[in-house]
C-alpha cells in the first residue's frame, strides 16, 4: 500500500493509485462509472484483460471509453516480457499483433473497445532530444531506477529476477564500474 501512496506524492502527483495485487482495476465500480478517456499501459497485459472483460461483460462497463466515444488504449510493451530474439517472434510481437489489434479495435469493436495503439518509441528528432535533455538539466525529469546491481553473477541474476517479476520501479541498472 505504501507503494500506492508514493504515487500520490511529489514528483509523480497521481490523482489516484491502487494496489493491483489487492484490487482488480478492471472491476473497479468507480472507474466503470467514470471511465478513462485514455489508458497508458507501461506494465503489459492490460489489453488482454479488457478483451476478456468485453467478452464476459455480465453488465460490467469498461474502465476506458470505447473508440466510438474517443477512448484510447496506448501501450509501450507487448503482452508478456520476452527474451527470445528470433525474427518470427519479433515480427509477431511488434508488427502483426499490434496492427491486428489496431484494426480490430477501430473497425469491428469500435462501440465496445478503445482504439489500440502500441507505441514503439519517440521519433529521434533533435527537437525532442533537446527538450528531453533540458527537462533533465532543469531537474523536472527525474529518472527512476532499480539498483544498481553489482556486475557479478548473483547481481545479474537478481536484476533479471526483478525484471521478470514485473515489479521494477523503473529501469533496472547493473553497475559495470566505479568510473
Amino acid at each position: 500500500m505504501e507503494e500506492c501512496i508514493r504515487l500520490l506524492d511529489e514528483p509523480i502527483n497521481c490523482d489516484d493509485a491502487i494496489d493491483y495485487t489487492k484490487e482488480n482495476i478492471f472491476e473497479s465500480k468507480l472507474y466503470q462509472q467514470e471511465p478513462f478517456d485514455t489508458i497508458i499501459d507501461l506494465s503489459c497485459g492490460g489489453w488482454l484483460q479488457l478483451i476478456e472483460q468485453n467478452r464476459n461483460s455480465n453488465n460490467l462497463s469498461s474502465i476506458v471509453k470505447p473508440a466510438s466515444m474517443g477512448g484510447r488504449y496506448i501501450t509501450f510493451t507487448p503482452d508478456t516480457p520476452s527474451f527470445e530474439g528470433s525474427m518470427s517472434v519479433m515480427l509477431r510481437m511488434f508488427l502483426i499483433i499490434p496492427l491486428w489489434r489496431s484494426f480490430y479495435s477501430r473497425i469491428f469493436k469500435r462501440k465496445s473497445l478503445p482504439a489500440f495503439t502500441q507505441a514503439m518509441g519517440l521519433p529521434d528528432t533533435r527537437d525532442i532530444m533537446t527538450k528531453t535533455l533540458q527537462l533533465a538539466y532543469d531537474g523536472t525529469l527525474i529518472p527512476v531506477i532499480d539498483g544498481p546491481y553489482p556486475m557479478t553473477t548473483d547481481g545479474i541474476r537478481k536484476a533479471f529476477r526483478k525484471v521478470k517479476s514485473r515489479h521494477a520501479k523503473g529501469k533496472v541498472v547493473v553497475k559495470i564500474s566505479d568510473l
